[in-house]
């Protein structure tokens, strides 16, 4: 895990391309945060290897929604999402706890991330605002990391935009 870039790119202006860094560096600093925040509470009760014994577990029980020959990225934030929104037994249920407003957020971090990276039409400020606050809001009430660096690109965007 050493050598992961958590930085998230500020925008220099309002094209797609700048839009599209901003919001992948968001998305990969959440994704090491959602790990790594989950590693120090599951590693306890779990083992040190517990990441890959869970995606063990979801391809064996499910390998119609987990591939079994995919690799999943413990730093992609979909595999995460996807298990505690989707998984009864999901151990990110002991992270982040099984609130609605958690889940609420996780779904609507998916669906975004679903659009983003399946390129419809092409991504505005506004939307990329949109993102940020939804990531911020999980991060913030899951104890998490990064709040400090969404709150960065969130002023940049508003400079953007005024």
């Amino acid at each position: 895990m050493s050598g992961v870039d958590v930085s998230i790119a500020l925008p220099e202006d309002e094209t797609p391309g700048e839009l599209i860094k901003g919001y992948f560096t968001l998305m990969r600093a959440f994704g090491w945060d959602l790990y790594v925040t989950s590693h120090f509470v599951l590693r306890e009760s779990l083992g040190s290897h517990w990441f890959a014994a869970r995606v063990r577990e979801l391809k064996d029980s499910d390998p119609k929604n987990w591939r079994p020959n995919h690799r999943f990225d413990p730093q992609d934030p979909g595999v995460i999402l996807r298990d505690y929104v989707h998984e009864e037994d999901s151990p990110y249920l002991g992270v982040f706890g099984g609130q609605l407003h958690m889940h609420t957020a996780a779904k609507k971090i998916l669906a975004t991330r679903n659009i983003w990276f399946h390129f419809g039409d092409d991504p505005t400020t506004t939307q990329l605002v949109e993102a940020a606050k939804v990531v911020r809001a999980f991060v913030r009430s899951g104890g998490m990391h990064i709040a400090g660096r969404i709150d960065a690109l969130i002023e940049r965007l508003d400079e953007l935009r005024s």
